[in-house]
């Protein structure tokens, strides 16, 4: 019996606490990081310069908070001929602080106008300013330039055209191809943002913290469909045969949740116990692969309602098979993507374990619903909180949905692989610094996704699974639509402790002797008033 020791903090104080794994004399110590508040403070030096020569007036890799979206209008028609793309949109901004620019993201984006209007240019049909942009690659910032200071609590709405290429990669705004069982070549387009390239696909705000609606038009030809994170609520008949979709404003959401794809893929659907349409789509060979994952995605959407308390708040939920996609699978709200070996399922041909692998991305996937979208790490440091929960979420679905798929086992060898990692000189914290796009990309790795679980895991076994369940729900009521951090977590479980200490059997109670400059809780249980000694109260570091 060895421990490993979890560095958490409870009502301000620093806490370790311990929860017992099966494995002999082994003990590994893994400890969160604590980013400090001032991570991003300003670098000294001059500014740096745009590409036109002139000043750029922000040196910052993070964005000001001095003006932030509320909403943005999106405009989107991808050529799948010529491969490239117009667009345009508005954003309403509110200034918070008076100021004479405003830094967006932006990433082999052609800007082609930018005009600014205030309310009163609106309410008084007043022609928009135009405005000057600067272009700053290595931070993947522009500036907008003003001719006169905004004035602070007032809004403001942005107006800009601008086109690209569609990416020839897996990011931003691409193509993806796939081959009929005929052999034609066909092309889509469809979006991956996570973590950084919605600023490939449009100009933004292109951090998690700032939050927005967005309303989406797409425009297409008829031999294909549109599909976004909302229900399409229209669609326009234009001259050329072209057709254009308006899709329902979102709900407040981060940039990289946002989605959309044109294809000519075909679907199934189904309907939750609440109501909620659910649809898997694929190409046209591929769709009777589609009908398992339907299943199950109704099958985890109602579980996770219910184990939640909270409701999906979208109509709609499409799961798209992608036949050419980076990773495993995204979560965009309401639209979520896949590889097509993620997705779907051949129960002719297909293995257990390829039931068991498509049955894992559905179930994390569909947890980042609630972990993720509804409530969103402030900064991509935490990213362990919409990861480590997803796979966490995976095990406690899946046993209750698919108990004969054994999830456990599973579940244990990948906590014994993370252990080994986590043993290595090049392990790091949880929750550790990430400025970059690239350090920001590699957050998002076995420590993150694994060792998070696995220490959630650890936390259910330490404070009871009912209490550990009353914590998350606490925490995703109280930070829903919004972002929070590991404290904001590690506060909505401690309540969730100290709150069981009136109204059921045992306490938490916290050891006012200090060791090596930490404080520890302990929990005595059933065990102690029986004899037994619980081997979880030894908390030392």
């Amino acid at each position: 019996m060895v421990s490993l020791h979890i560095k958490l903090i409870f009502n301000g104080y620093v806490v370790f606490y311990c929860a017992a794994i099966i494995l002999p004399n082994i003990c590994i110590c893994s400890l969160f990081s604590m980013p400090s508040s001032d991570q991003f403070s300003k670098d000294p030096g001059t500014f740096p310069v745009a590409t036109n020569g002139e000043s750029f007036p922000w040196r910052e890799l993070r964005l000001p908070n001095v003006v932030i979206p509320l909403h943005y209008d999106l405009f989107v028609h991808p050529n799948l001929t010529s491969l490239d793309f117009v667009a345009s949109e508005k954003i309403e901004v509110l200034v918070r602080d008076a100021t004479q620019f405003i830094i967006l993201h932006s990433k082999d984006l052609e800007i082609m106008n930018v005009t600014l209007h205030s309310e009163e240019d609106l309410r008084y049909r007043k022609p928009g300013k135009k405005l000057n942009v600067l272009n700053y690659p290595a931070h993947q910032q522009i500036a907008l330039l003003v001719p006169e200071k905004l004035l602070a609590d007032l809004k403001y709405y942005v107006a800009i055209d601008f086109q690209a290429k569609l990416a020839d990669g897996f990011e931003g705004f691409y193509k993806s191809t796939y081959r009929t069982l005929g052999g034609e070549t066909r092309t889509i387009a469809v979006t991956d943002f996570e973590p950084t390239e919605a600023r490939m696909a449009f100009p933004c705000f292109d951090e998690p913290l700032f939050k927005a609606n967005f309303s989406i038009k797409i425009r297409r030809e008829s031999r294909h469909i549109a599909l976004s994170n909302m229900p399409k609520v229209k669609t326009i008949e234009l001259e050329g045969g072209l057709l254009e979709d308006h899709f329902e404003t979102t709900v407040k959401m981060s940039t990289y949740l946002v989605a959309y794809i044109v294809c000519d893929f075909k679907s199934v659907s189904g309907t939750s116990s609440s109501g909620v349409k659910v649809s898997i789509y694929a190409s046209p060979d591929k769709w009777s692969q589609t009908h398992y994952a339907l299943e199950a995605s109704l099958k985890l959407l109602d579980f996770y309602e219910n184990y939640f308390d909270i409701n999906y708040p979208l109509p709609k939920l499409d799961l798209v098979a992608i036949p050419d996609f980076g990773s495993g699978a995204m979560e965009n709200w309401g639209l979520i993507t896949y590889r097509e070996t993620s997705l779907l399922f051949d129960p002719k041909t297909s293995s257990a374990s390829d039931k068991l692998w498509v049955t894992t991305v559905i179930a994390h996937e569909l947890a980042h619903q609630w972990f993720g979208n509804l409530v969103t790490m402030e900064w991509w440091n935490d990213i362990w909180l919409n990861e480590g929960f997803a796979n966490y979420m995976e095990l406690i679905s899946i046993n209750a949905t698919y108990p004969e798929l054994q999830f456990d086992d599973y579940f244990m060898e990948v906590c014994f692989e993370v252990i080994k990692k986590d043993s290595l000189n090049s392990s790091r914290p949880i929750s550790n610094q990430a400025k970059t796009p690239t350090q920001i990309q590699e957050m998002f790795d076995t420590i993150s996704y694994n060792k998070g679980a696995c220490t959630l895991n650890m936390l259910k076994d330490f404070l009871s699974e009912e209490k550990f369940q009353k914590g998350i729900i606490h925490y995703l009521k109280k930070f829903s639509y919004r972002n929070a951090k590991n404290d904001d977590l590690w506060n909505s479980l401690s309540n969730s402790c100290f709150e069981g200490d009136f109204t059921s059997g045992g306490f938490c109670y916290s050891d006012s002797k200090k060791i090596s400059s930490a404080v520890s809780i302990k929990r005595p249980t059933e065990q102690k008033r029986s004899g037994r000694s619980p081997d979880r109260n030894e908390c030392v570091e």
